[in-house]
């Protein structure tokens, strides 16, 4: 299944399956307005699980890359809590 990934200034803010429970046999593009898809990409489960994308990362559109922002003040050993909730909403 395709998951479309929301970009907000560079980050992924949100996580949004093709299909859904809530909203059974309608697609993301006509649950959602046009300008707000086109802020968003596309990725299989797969492809998210395979390249450890996560809620949050930064998004290179350059290159079409994922990433960690990474800090002193920065952990990556655990989902942050908003990641959680949202995967928590779509299984």
């Amino acid at each position: 299944m395709d998951i479309y990934i929301r970009i907000h200034e560079g980050i992924a803010e949100e996580f949004i399956p093709e299909e859904s429970n809530i909203f059974p046999g309608i697609t993301v593009t006509e649950r959602y307005s046009a300008e707000f898809v086109s802020s968003c990409i596309v990725r299989s489960e797969d492809a998210i699980q395979a390249q450890g994308i996560k809620q949050g990362m930064h998004y290179d559109a350059s290159t079409d890359t994922f990433y960690w922002e990474i800090t002193d003040e920065t952990s990556t050993t655990e989902p942050d809590e908003r990641y959680m909730q949202t995967m928590n909403n779509y299984e």
